[in-house]
């Protein structure tokens, strides 16, 4: 194998970080309640999706990476820029990505510590504003990435459905 790619999101649902709690409240319940009764459940199997399940900006981690790594390429190429210039802005760059690895690193190490038991998996009484808590790392897609996007978005994903059109995921 010479390269492995990350594993990218599929289409998750964003909101700006500026919305009013109610209205991210309203947001989050209609999605993480739509789904249950037979004629929802036939809809999303049209789409070829399953309910949505709840997810966070955590899932933009391999998105910012690209972005990341594209602006880094943009910069090196850029002959307008002298080389003092090209240093600095490349180990801006650098120092982001760094921060994006440590942070796949720690959520690796966690995921297979929460696989082998050892630590406790969170219950339904979670309150949802934790489980929608963002990262300490600046893991979203701000607007120079995803245009019209807030840094640090929140997202709800859907779940893998059994439908064969549909799109797999790890989260």
């Amino acid at each position: 194998m010479i390269w492995k790619s990350p594993l990218i999101p599929g289409d998750p649902i964003v909101w700006r970080k500026n919305l009013s709690e109610t209205t991210k409240d309203k947001i989050y319940d209609f999605f993480m309640n739509y789904g249950k009764t037979p004629e929802e459940k036939a809809v999303l199997e049209r789409l070829g999706w399953a309910p949505f399940r709840a997810s966070s900006d955590l899932q933009l981690v391999p998105i910012r990476q690209l972005a990341l790594f594209k602006e880094m390429q943009g910069v090196k190429s850029n002959k307008g820029l002298n080389e003092q210039d090209k240093l600095a802005k490349t180990t801006e760059i650098q120092a982001q990505l760094d921060d994006l690895d440590r942070l796949n690193n720690a959520l690796s190490a966690m995921s297979s510590v929460s696989k082998s038991g050892a630590v406790n998996r969170r219950s339904d009484k979670t309150p949802r504003r934790r489980i929608r808590q963002c990262a300490g790392v600046d893991a979203g897609c701000g607007a120079s990435t995803l245009s019209g996007l807030q840094d640090r978005s929140q997202t709800c994903k859907p779940s893998p459905s059994p439908h064969p059109s549909a799109a797999g995921s790890r989260f």
